[in-house]
């Protein structure tokens, strides 16, 4: 605590004895005494410091009689995806309305405790099976408006994209950690120009603990007229949106020219050195 001469007095500190944790509550707890013969009236402390969820916020303790103490408590939090780090908040106090120079102020030193973070990877690969399309990974619930036509997975099922097709592309992705992934999205950015549609680039995946997964997938539309020649081009990120972890991945799918209907077939090959005779 510090404190600051008559007729005003004011002291400051955090209640939680034990380590604040990044993303969770704590309060700080600000007294003043009134030294004076006479009551101070509109007596208000507000925060200063440089992480902004902490800065600029306001308490009022009204009118304060001399000899009177009073106390207030705010609860404070900074956000889950900070590290950890040490910090000061200032608290001045000012009668009235607040002028360059407060009327007392007073430091509060604290250390915040970064949360352990996940270690995201994932995987993706293209559904254009309409008879898998229902095992294949959820597309997020997107309205569909009236007129529209509703998606449906539309193609040969070899895996590959040709134009006119309808596909999606299915993603898993996997947490190492150490820590849990608290809230996982993905985006997805069309680099093509033309040569395909999103139907959505945005997937909400949720939280993945250590060593777990979660799946998604994303609805591609490609062009009648795509261009075998030239490539589709996407940017995947996957990021744990509390705590600012992320992995991002950019690649390139081919669009293959107009191929039968892949059909699955059984073949018997035997692998070893030829018997000598």
């Amino acid at each position: 605590d510090a404190h600051h001469a008559a007729p005003l007095r004011l002291s400051a500190r955090i209640s939680e004895k034990s380590e604040i944790r990044a993303g969770a509550p704590f309060t700080l707890h600000v007294e003043v005494s009134n030294d004076s013969p006479t009551a101070v009236e509109r007596v208000h402390a507000i925060t200063d410091c440089l992480r902004d969820e902490l800065d600029g916020i306001e308490l009022l303790l009204g009118r304060i009689e001399p000899g009177q103490t009073v106390s207030r408590d705010v609860r404070l939090q900074v956000m889950a995806w900070h590290s950890s780090f040490t910090d000061t908040l200032r608290v001045d106090l000012h009668t009235g309305e607040p002028d360059p120079t407060p009327d007392a102020t007073t430091t509060v030193r604290f250390d915040v405790a970064g949360l352990p973070r996940p270690t995201l990877t994932f995987d993706y690969w293209i559904v254009d099976d309409p008879t898998l399309a229902n095992k294949a990974p959820s597309r997020p619930n997107t309205p569909i408006y009236p007129g529209d036509t509703p998606f449906a997975v539309r193609g040969n099922g070899d895996g590959n994209l040709q134009p006119g097709e309808q596909a999606l592309l299915a993603i898993e992705v996997h947490n190492a950690g150490p820590g849990p992934a608290a809230d996982t999205r993905a985006l997805l950015h069309n680099l093509s120009g033309t040569q395909i549609l999103l139907e959505e680039g945005f997937v909400e995946l949720g939280p993945i603990p250590v060593g777990g997964s979660t799946r998604g997938s994303l609805g591609l539309s490609v062009s009648s007229s795509a261009d075998p020649a030239t490539p589709v081009s996407l940017d995947l990120v996957v990021a744990d949106v509390q705590l600012r972890e992320s992995v991002r991945h950019t690649f390139e799918l081919a669009v293959l020219g107009a191929l039968p209907a892949f059909a699955a077939a059984s073949e018997k090959v035997r692998v070893g050195p030829a018997s000598g005779g």
